[in-house]
């Protein structure tokens, strides 16, 4: 969820996921806005979550 709203560090340190386009055509979403609790909606959803291990593998 980070991500999506342009926070790239962690308790670990800084994310892996090397340099970030400044002049990217798209906003960020914005932290705590309708668009991040509809997003962690979907994402942390419990029935999706439990059946994500058939998605990875392709059953």
């Amino acid at each position: 969820m980070n991500h999506v709203v342009n926070k790239h560090n962690c308790m670990t340190g800084k994310c892996g996921n090397g340099p970030i386009e400044e002049d990217r055509d798209k906003q960020w979403l914005k932290r705590g806005g309708p668009a991040v609790k509809e997003l962690g909606k979907v994402i942390f959803d419990k029935r999706l979550l439990r059946s994500m291990k058939y998605y990875v593998t392709a059953q």
